[in-house]
C-alpha cells in the first residue's frame, strides 16, 4: 500500500537506555596469579570514572511498550489475540459488525485463537469489518510502503471483496488501501 504524499500522522516510541558499569582495576601480584581462588575488590569510595545519573540499575522492563510495538516495530497491536483471553483487546468492530475471540478456529499451534467477525450488512458506502488501534495510532509517513498480511476464512457463500486500509481514527479519511 502506498499512502498519499500529503498525509502525515506519527507516533513517538521511546527506548529505555540501560547501562551497567563495573570497573576492575589494578595489576595482579605474583601470589595472586598462582592462587586458584579469584577475588574481587570494589573500592566504592574511589570512583574510577563519571557515570551519568540517568544510568542506574540493571533491569529490563516492558515500559511504554519498548518491546511490543517498539523493538518489534509492530503496527498492529495484539495481533495474536493474547492480551486478554476473554475479549479482543485493542480491536473494535466497524459499522454493522460484531467481533469475538474464537478458540475453536485456531490459525495454528502458536496462534490458538482467531478473531471472529460477523457482519449483518455491508456495502461499498457502508463497509463493515474490524479495526485495530495500533500503538498510539498507526504512523503514516509519505512515500512509505506498508505491507499487510492476514489469514481469513469465510462462511459458505461469501463472495465479497476484502479490503485492508489505514484510516483516520473516525474512519473519515483513508490514507492507504488495497
Amino acid at each position: 500500500m502506498q499512502p498519499s504524499n500529503t498525509t502525515r500522522s506519527s507516533r513517538l516510541v521511546l527506548f529505555p537506555l540501560l547501562a551497567c558499569g563495573l570497573c576492575i582495576g589494578g595489576e595482579a601480584t605474583a601470589e595472586e596469579k598462582t592462587t586458584s581462588t579469584a577475588s574481587l575488590t570494589i573500592e566504592a569510595g574511589t570512583p574510577a570514572g563519571k557515570v551519568s545519573p540517568m544510568h542506574y540499575g540493571l533491569i529490563t522492563e516492558e515500559i511504554n511498550y519498548c518491546y511490543d510495538g517498539g523493538l518489534y516495530a509492530e503496527l498492529v497491536r495484539n495481533r495474536a489475540f493474547l492480551d486478554d483471553p476473554q475479549k479482543p483487546t485493542h480491536w473494535s468492530a466497524v459499522q454493522a459488525a460484531t467481533i469475538t475471540l474464537d478458540p475453536q478456529q485456531p490459525l495454528n499451534e502458536s496462534i490458538s485463537t482467531s478473531l471472529r467477525l460477523e457482519v449483518a450488512t455491508a456495502s461499498a458506502t457502508a463497509p463493515a469489518g474490524v479495526s485495530n488501534e495500533g500503538y498510539w495510532g498507526i504512523p503514516v509517513t509519505p512515500e512509505t510502503r506498508y505491507h499487510a498480511r492476514f489469514h481469513a476464512k469465510a462462511a459458505a457463500g461469501f463472495n465479497g471483496p476484502l479490503t485492508v486500509a489505514i484510516a483516520s481514527e473516525d474512519g473519515a479519511v483513508i490514507y492507504a488501501k488495497a
